[in-house]
């Protein structure tokens, strides 16, 4: 998926960005369907410490990666094997 991706945004300035958030809201849209299968009470927010926590490193965590992914020599070496990629 992620190559197809990439291959339809090839004409795109912002093809990276575009690629990751476009899979990150597939992903999350075939883990909604999660919702029907437990019980509200397990997916409730109580804003205790567990909760805030949970938060930081499922949520927060993974954002400043990505974040942090998309700069300097890191965002280089991703378009160059992007580059590469669309090459073949």
């Amino acid at each position: 998926m992620i190559i197809a991706l990439i291959a339809g945004l090839a004409k795109n300035k912002y093809r990276l960005e575009w690629t990751i958030i476009i899979s990150s809201v597939i992903l999350g849209l075939m883990h909604f369907t999660n919702l029907g299968m437990q019980k509200f009470a397990a997916t409730s927010w109580r804003g205790d410490a567990n909760d805030w926590l949970n938060l930081l490193v499922q949520v927060v965590v993974p954002i400043a990666i990505t974040i942090w992914m998309l700069t300097g020599q890191r965002r280089l070496v991703m378009e160059q094997n992007i580059m590469r990629l669309l090459e073949k």
